[in-house]
């Protein structure tokens, strides 16, 4: 996730961004087929999320069946 600015006729000017990894979903969802997250925006402090995102900050779940197909 990146957060940025995008000024009128301007180019896009990245300040923040947030890392997800892969690797830290749980191993017994491995099988699942397809895996949600869900995370905040924004950090303890009220700013934009950045730097690696781990639990309990983010959490991983099953993708219900009907999103799998």
């Amino acid at each position: 996730m990146t957060w940025g600015e995008l000024p009128p006729g301007g180019g896009f000017a990245m300040f923040r961004r947030a890392k997800i990894f892969l690797a830290d979903v749980p191993g017994e969802l491995l099988g699942a087929g397809a895996v949600e997250t869900t995370l905040g925006l924004t950090d303890a402090a009220g700013m934009p999320l950045c730097a690696a995102v781990r639990p309990p900050a983010i959490t991983w779940t099953p993708a219900p069946a009907s999103r799998t197909a």
